[in-house]
């Protein structure tokens, strides 16, 4: 296996932290995991351990790690989450929070009945709120603060219609990717979506989930994220999985001109490159995901797909 250099910025990051991580990193932990995740073979794994004192191990293991491929820096950060080392995952790329742990005694839930959306002038629905006595409408300007009602029984018990089995105690796993700003400002930054990232952490992990949460990533990354998540021994024995993808995107088939009926778009990083909803699908299929073979896996998109006629709207000064 033939292996390429670094990224110049991921090493510049490895190199100003090299001391920290050589006085504080627990290499017996890491070690295991570097080697799952294929960035050292055995041979290289049992030489370090020859060496028998873990400062010299320590300081191996981070130079040469600099040399093991550009996709080595993203496992490093992951392995580090993984074995309890947050503090330096978080020192190497502060943009990237791993699995956050479910919340004690979560119980099944029903999901909400669908709702029609509708665009409505604000101060219509103030009004009307303030003039029925039974309203709904929440008023208050206070932040959103979520909290999951738990249900007595299993509502997949009470119907004929086949139902996926969701009830044992890994109920499943999340991965959130938000994209909040851009690159050089291309696109306009999302403000209000670390809150939205924050709420959906909040509800799933009431809920019993396993949360992956991520901002702020480059094409490219999106994809590594997406391949590692695929493959996360997480995933093994779980009920089901979530994929939840937040930012800005284009409608495929508008930038074509095309006029389909497959519902295709991209979605597009913080380096304003694009990533396909269907190559995302398609890493999750019964061949390409073994670990959720016949199980559901649940995407969700929140996209603007802005297109350019509604960017650059045209005006007409003789309409009637």
């Amino acid at each position: 296996m033939s292996y390429t250099e670094m990224e110049e910025s991921d090493r510049e990051t490895i190199q100003r932290n090299y001391a920290t991580l050589v006085r504080e990193c627990n290499i017996e932990k890491l070690l295991p995991v570097l080697e799952q995740k294929e960035v050292f073979p055995t041979q290289a794994i049992e030489k370090y351990k020859t060496l028998k004192d873990n400062l010299k191990i320590k300081r191996a293991v981070f130079f040469e790690i600099q040399s093991r491929g550009p996709k080595a820096f993203a496992k490093l950060v992951t392995s580090l989450h993984e074995t309890d080392q947050s503090a330096l995952a978080e020192r190497l790329d502060p943009t990237f929070v791993t699995y956050l742990q479910p919340k004690k005694h979560a119980r099944p839930f029903q999901l909400p009945t669908n709702v029609a959306e509708s665009t409505c002038n604000p101060e219509d629905i103030i009004a009307l709120a303030q003039n029925n006595a039974h309203n709904t409408i929440n008023l208050n300007a206070e932040p959103l603060k979520v909290k999951v009602t738990f249900s007595h029984s299993f509502y997949d018990q009470h119907t004929h219609v086949p139902t996926y089995s969701t009830h044992s105690k890994k109920r499943g796993i999340v991965l959130i990717i938000n994209m909040i700003k851009y690159m050089n400002d291309v696109h306009l930054e999302r403000k209000g979506a670390e809150v939205d990232g924050r709420n959906l952490i909040d509800l799933f992990s009431q809920m019993g989930f396993i949360v992956e949460y991520h901002i702020n990533l480059s094409a490219n990354r999106i994809k590594d994220v997406i391949f590692e998540f695929k493959s996360s021994p997480q995933l093994e024995g779980c009920d089901m999985a979530f994929v939840i993808i937040m930012g800005h995107g284009e409608d495929i088939n508008h930038k074509k001109n095309t006029h389909v009926s497959d519902n295709l778009s991209e979605v597009i990083g913080y380096d304003n490159q694009s990533v396909s909803n269907k190559w995302i699908e398609e890493q999750f299929t019964n061949g390409e995901c073994k670990k959720l073979q016949n199980k559901p896996k649940i995407f969700m998109y929140q996209m603007c797909r802005l297109t350019d006629e509604l960017a650059n709207p045209k005006y007409q000064d003789n309409c009637l």
